[in-house]
């Protein structure tokens, strides 16, 4: 009698991660952009420092999920199934509080200067990005030369989408197809070409009809465009 695999087995092992990359290029794309972004708004300016300040709330709650959902159901499962990676879980997870300590104190930051447009706040915000930024795009060549290869040779696709689904869950659809704006945006033409054509139908129709006018619109008020 056959026995079914153990959740931990690595039969049949071997994933794309190529979505992850897309994801980091994604982080790397908004987080950029955002000290720029602050400094151009100007003083006592609080109708503009509310759309950006909403803008960096969003980015800041989706890179948390993003972390949380690989805290929850990477790390430990990881830690176990090649214990020689051990020492680079352990990394990833000091980075990840790291991030997550530069992101607690920015959060009242942004709360007064939604308020108070004032430049003090503001300026605090730019050198807390910063200090993310440093720690943030650090963490993601890590995981990309560290994390991603072991990944990809001893997890099945079917586990590997998991963080997919966690990732996205309690996301609301006009949040979703924000991210996937920001994402496209983000990529190479080659890129965009490429994920375009192996996107399920229904994605690109959605997109098309729907998510596109959602980012554009995001795009203009966080950036402050008229059009």
């Amino acid at each position: 009698m056959s026995q079914e695999p153990d959740a931990g087995s690595t039969s049949g092992a071997g994933c794309d991660t190529s979505d992850m990359i897309l994801v980091h290029g994604l982080l790397r794309h908004v987080y950029q952009a955002a000290p720029e972004l602050i400094a151009q708004v100007p003083d006592g300016d609080t109708v503009r420092a509310g759309a950006v300040a909403d803008h960096l709330e969003f980015l800041n709650r989706f890179l948390h999920n993003h972390h949380r959902s690989e805290d929850l159901v990477l790390w430990d499962e990881l830690a176990a199934r090649s214990p020689g990676c051990a020492l680079h879980v352990g990394l990833m997870k000091r980075q990840h509080e790291g991030v997550a300590d530069v992101i607690g104190r920015m959060e009242p930051v942004i709360a007064s200067w939604r308020s108070s447009g004032s430049t003090a706040d503001r300026e605090r915000i730019g050198e807390l990005l910063q200090e993310l930024n440093g720690l943030l795009f650090h963490h993601l060549g890590d995981e990309e030369t560290r994390i991603l290869p072991v990944i990809s040779a001893t997890w099945t696709q079917e586990e590997w989408e998991r963080l997919g689904k966690h990732a996205q869950k309690g996301m609301q659809p006009k949040q979703l197809m924000v991210v996937i704006g920001f994402m496209l945006e983000s990529m190479t033409p080659e890129q965009r070409d490429e994920l375009l054509r192996s996107a399920p139908k229904v994605m690109r129709v959605v997109y098309r009809l729907y998510g596109r006018r959602v980012f554009r619109s995001y795009r203009s008020r966080a950036y402050g465009l008229t059009s």
